[in-house]
């Protein structure tokens, strides 16, 4: 079995239900438990305020990861080569997208949690 393919059906997920997980909150107005933690929320004084902070973040963040699973499952399936450099790079955007949506969520938490 190769787990490399594993991997890439994660983050495909992953971003597949980030972005589900945006649309649901700006929908609802409710904080989703997956971007912040369960017993971080109570100590929201602006709920709507940091769901619009976060929001356009979310979206991004969900579609890179949604974008590089899928091309990394090409990729790792042998239906297109993409090549060394697409392993290399991908893994960079990839962690370098995480790095700043973990950012913008502490700056709104900063923001709209006391």
């Amino acid at each position: 079995m190769d787990y490399i393919l594993i991997f890439d059906v994660i983050i495909t997920i992953l971003g597949a239900y980030v972005m589900f997980s945006a649309f649901q909150m700006k929908r609802k107005g409710e904080i989703s438990s997956f971007i912040v933690n369960p017993a971080e929320i109570t100590r929201c004084k602006d709920k709507n305020g940091f769901i619009g902070h976060v929001y356009s973040q979310t979206l991004i963040f969900g579609a890179v990861c949604l974008i590089y699973g899928l091309l990394a499952l090409v990729n790792d399936t042998g239906v297109m080569f993409l090549g060394k450099f697409f392993n290399v790079a991908g893994v960079v955007v990839f962690l370098g997208i995480w790095i700043w949506y973990n950012a913008q969520v502490k700056k709104g938490k900063d923001k709209f949690f006391y």
